[in-house]
């Protein structure tokens, strides 16, 4: 049986017994209660009704609760599936919304916890860009979002890891984190701390040096400084 069909009957087992098929139920259960011999005297008869009442009790409790977390379980799996079908975006180029965003963190085999999602949407609801660690903190505060400075940190090394993004070292003090993983290089604007795409046909690499014996290149990163023209 498919996982959609092991969804289907969860799901018409619950309909079923929220209809009257608990009373059916309860009422096997109460004779398959455990069997105490009838003529043990008042006290076991008394015995046997307590246990008799306590298993019509606890049965459909049981049942409620099994129903309840198979039901979950099938509609949690058939959540994941529809973010994983319906979030198409291969590259992380643009403006995503929160199910593409969802979708995408499954497929780089994250957990969309509630810090990751509320800091993904920080990042990718606004398209393309630069941002460092304290940027996207402050934008997390601002937002009424609580999260350390050392979370956001660990957030987007754990997002760079998984290749959702994508490091710019400009100097050995400052670091941001590009949402644009494709192939390209960056302008960093001294005055302003910013950093701009160049646009990938204004630039070209003629020769890189061979790496040493036991190496091999896995990007090349050219960070072009601008200052302003002071007049």
């Amino acid at each position: 049986m498919s996982e959609s069909d092991r969804s289907v009957v969860v799901l018409k087992f619950a309909e079923l017994c929220t209809a009257g098929s608990l009373a059916n139920f309860r009422t096997k259960t109460r004779s398959r209660s455990p069997r105490i011999r009838r003529n043990s005297g008042p006290f076991c008869s008394d015995l046997r009704e307590k246990v008799a009442s306590f298993w019509d009790f606890v049965a459909p409790v049981a049942l409620l609760a099994y129903l309840c977390y198979g039901t979950y379980t099938a509609l949690d799996r058939m959540s994941d599936r529809q973010d994983m079908n319906e979030s198409k975006t291969p590259s992380h180029h643009g403006k995503q919304t929160p199910l593409e965003i969802r979708g995408m963190l499954r497929r780089s085999g994250l957990r969309p916890t509630r810090q990751r999602l509320a800091l993904a949407e920080l990042l990718y609801s606004k398209g393309n860009r630069h941002i460092s660690a304290e940027g996207l903190h402050e934008e997390a505060v601002a937002r009424n979002f609580p999260v350390s400075l050392a979370t956001v940190y660990n957030t987007l090394h754990q997002f760079t890891d998984a290749g959702l993004l994508r490091e710019v070292a400009v100097d050995g003090s400052k670091t941001y984190f590009d949402t644009n993983t494709a192939d390209h290089h960056h302008f960093f604007v001294e005055d302003d701390n910013m950093v701009i795409d160049v646009p990938q046909d204004q630039i070209g690499i003629g020769r890189v040096p061979e790496p040493p014996e036991g190496y091999e290149i896995s990007r090349v990163d050219v960070v072009v400084r601008l200052r302003r023209i002071r007049r």
